[in-house]
C-alpha cells in the first residue's frame, strides 16, 4: 500500500518540472509576432484589417516624428520611406493575396506577418528579383532560430 502513494509522490513532484521547464510558443507567433500559422486561419475580412492596422501603424509613426525632427531634409527621408513602406496602387485585397503565396512557402511561416507585408510592398513595388531574395533570405535567418 505504501510503495502506490510513493509512486504518485515522484510523479506529482517530477510533474511540475517538466511542465515549467519546457518553454512552449503559441504556434501562431514567433517572438510574440503574428506569424503565417495566425495568417492562414483568420478570414479574408481579417486580413484586410490586419494590413490595415499594420499601415496605419506606419502613418502614425511617421505623423509622430513629423513634430520631432529639426529639418526639412529629416522630415523628407520619413516621408519617402513611409511611402516606401506603404501599399500605393494596390487594394489591400491584393496585398492580402500575396501574403497568402507568402505563406504557401512553409519555409516562411515563422516570419511574422508586419514582414511579410513589407517583402510583398516590396515586391509589388518592383523591386529587383536578387533584393528581394536577399531581403527574404535575411528573414528565415532571423526568424526561423
Amino acid at each position: 500500500m505504501k510503495q502506490p502513494g510513493y509512486i504518485i509522490a515522484v510523479i506529482l513532484f517530477l510533474l511540475p518540472s517538466n511542465t515549467f521547464s519546457q518553454v512552449h510558443e503559441d504556434e501562431s507567433s514567433t517572438k510574440g509576432w503574428a506569424n503565417g500559422h495566425y495568417w492562414e486561419v483568420i478570414d479574408k475580412d481579417a486580413k484586410i484589417q490586419h494590413l490595415y492596422g499594420v499601415e496605419a501603424g506606419l502613418n502614425l509613426f511617421a505623423k509622430e516624428l513629423s513634430g520631432r525632427v529639426k529639418t526639412d531634409s529629416d522630415w523628407n527621408r520619413i516621408e519617402n520611406l513611409r511611402k516606401e513602406l506603404t501599399v500605393t496602387g494596390f487594394r489591400f485585397g491584393d496585398v492580402a493575396q500575396q501574403l497568402d503565396k507568402f505563406f504557401e512557402d512553409r519555409s516562411n511561416i515563422r516570419i511574422p506577418v508586419a514582414y511579410a507585408y513589407l517583402y510583398s510592398v516590396k515586391k509589388m513595388s518592383g523591386e529587383t528579383p536578387e533584393t528581394l531574395e536577399r531581403y527574404l533570405a535575411s528573414l528565415r535567418r532571423e526568424w526561423n532560430k
